[in-house]
């Protein structure tokens, strides 16, 4: 989960370059605009979800159901903070491709 955030601001993530590499800048930032839309999306939900999920983890000193039987709240927090990083991280490149879109590109 922390890496994600990370490997979305290297370009390191999968995309399908068969298409993709032979647009021009402004054609892939306003598809990843969308992509990124949807992205920032998702991520809300599934932060909705990991703070619901922590507070539960913390209220009821949740175990998981294995013989090592480790409490589940430092879990859930690091995973919730990857959700937090990558919301970030997707917002980021949500406004470079909105610039690149407009003209002004972001370094």
């Amino acid at each position: 989960m922390l890496g994600g955030a990370f490997a979305m601001q290297t370009g390191d993530h999968v995309r399908m370059d068969l298409f993709y590499g032979t647009w021009s800048a402004r054609k892939r930032a306003a598809f990843d605009t969308v992509t990124a839309v949807a992205l920032i999306v998702f991520l809300g939900f599934m932060l909705y979800g990991g703070i619901a999920s922590t507070t539960y983890a913390i209220q009821f000193k949740e175990k998981s159901f294995t013989a090592w039987a480790p409490y589940m709240a430092p879990i859930k927090i690091v995973m919730t903070f990857g959700v937090v990083m990558m919301l970030a991280q997707a917002t980021s490149s949500l406004f470079k491709d909105i610039a690149e879109l407009r003209g002004r590109p972001i370094e």
